[in-house]
């Protein structure tokens, strides 16, 4: 059996009608928020303990997007350390990315959930390759302050992309732990921490 549709004007007409009712529809029945999403999310789940590290490739292109690791500052200041201070310090290295740092100077922002990060925001520069998280004498933004959001944005050749990565950092910076992570995968598009739709 053969179909065949003519170009009958009245029926072009019909056809037309029904295919602008069908759209609007959708758009009603589904509402603007029915867009693909672009937020691509995932999860490390992991834990750091005294002097270690760990590198992540957010957008898994093969290379290392950003790491986080704990140091024994013992080790690097001598007996000279004072004793009542905490002796480990937690830090954020930005490899393939930057990181959130409204401080300025090297302590990245613990974002609240449903925080903006976008182009607005100050970012930590090439020229630090560690940031702090949290160190001796409360310096640090996520020390002790349970679940926070770590603000990024991916460098892919032109292109940024904005992301969040959820973080809890011991009170003493014994441990780190690093939960899940989401970035906007469109190309200097904003998003909120703890944004995954």
């Amino acid at each position: 059996m053969k179909i065949t549709f003519t170009s009958n004007p009245s029926y072009m007409n019909l056809l037309s009608k029904l295919s602008l009712s069908l759209v609007s529809l959708l758009f009603f029945a589904c509402g603007p928020e029915a867009e693909l999403s672009n937020i691509m999310t995932g999860s490390v789940n992991a834990e750091l303990t005294t002097k270690s590290q760990i590198f992540v490739d957010i957008n898994s292109d093969g290379q290392d997007d950003i790491g986080f690791e704990i140091i024994n500052l013992l080790e690097s200041n001598g007996p000279d350390f004072p004793a009542d201070y905490d002796t480990f310090a937690v830090r954020v290295l930005p490899l393939q990315s930057n990181v959130l740092d409204n401080s300025t100077y090297g302590y990245p922002d613990a974002l609240e959930e449903d925080a903006l990060i976008d182009s607005e925001a100050l970012w930590s520069s090439g020229a630090r390759n560690a940031l702090v998280l949290g160190t001796f004498l409360d310096a640090g933004q996520f020390k002790g302050q349970g679940w926070r959001y770590l603000g990024f944005r991916l460098n892919e050749g032109e292109q940024t992309k904005y992301g969040w990565i959820r973080l809890d950092v011991s009170d003493g910076n014994q441990s780190i732990n690093i939960g899940d992570f989401g970035y906007n995968n469109t190309d200097g598009e904003s998003i909120l921490a703890g944004q995954t739709e």
